[in-house]
């Protein structure tokens, strides 16, 4: 599902892509994406120093400008 690491006092969360979309089939079953975002959540809610992070998809076309392997970040829910 998810995995939680604590490095140096900051809490890391790798969660998934898209968990604010209710309808995502992945919350068909047993509703994968609606418990990852009560976790996101809690943390939120925690205090504590965190860093969340929502892994995409992978492409099998580059766009152009992009470069093989590139790591593309944006705000939450940014990438559609």
């Amino acid at each position: 599902m998810f995995r939680s690491l604590l490095f140096g006092g900051k809490m890391r969360l790798f969660s998934s892509y898209r968990t604010d979309n209710i309808l995502n089939p992945l919350n068909l079953f047993f509703g994968i994406l609606f418990w990852k975002k009560q976790a996101e959540l809690q943390l939120q809610r925690s205090g504590l120093t965190y860093t969340i992070v929502r892994p995409g998809g992978l492409k099998d076309t580059l766009e152009s400008g992009e470069k093989r392997g590139a790591i593309q970040m944006q705000k939450a829910n940014a990438i559609e």
